[in-house]
């Protein structure tokens, strides 16, 4: 376990940010893992490969409680929250349109999951209603590392996360 030095939280050993008060763990001797980058954006020799502590998915699977809805998307690029816009034909790819994602505050451009050298990460874009995960609000355009079965909260519409 490390402890973060601001706040006092316990967390394992790898993560990057505390998840209470968001504070970089780097600092205690956490190790960072890298994924190398490649040419090929989505190489197989690393598909559920550990590397360092970071393990790269295959896919990322989306359950919303409110909804029933399940959702499984490659984990080969970012993959947007948010709402389509009638008449637009650039819809987020995880659109929470049909989980009435208006009535329960998800932004049209809400948030962004993103495969990147820390492992998988999410990021709150800027919106009106905010992200929590796993209960913490997340300041916005900052990356939070994010595990299997973690909940997530675009405005108050909750999702659970589970990497494959």
């Amino acid at each position: 376990m490390v402890i973060c030095k601001e706040c006092g939280n316990e967390e394992y050993e790898g993560a990057l940010f505390c998840s209470h008060c968001g504070a970089s763990l780097l600092e205690l001797g956490g190790e960072v893992a890298v994924l190398e980058q490649a040419p090929d954006p989505d190489p197989p020799s690393l598909i559920g490969q550990r590397v360092g502590t970071a393990v790269a998915y295959e896919t990322i699977t989306f359950m919303i409680p409110l909804s029933g809805r399940q959702l499984s998307l490659p984990a080969k690029k970012d993959i947007r929250i948010g709402r389509s816009v009638p008449g637009y034909e650039d819809a987020p790819e995880l659109d929470t349109t049909i989980d009435n994602g208006s009535e329960y505050g998800v932004s049209r451009n809400h948030a962004v999951i993103r495969v990147s050298e820390q492992g998988i990460v999410l990021i709150d874009s800027n919106s009106t209603n905010g992200t929590t995960l796993n209960n913490f609000r997340l300041p916005p355009d900052l990356p939070y590392p994010i595990k299997s079965g973690d909940e997530i909260a675009f405005g108050s519409l909750l999702v659970h996360v589970f990497l494959h």
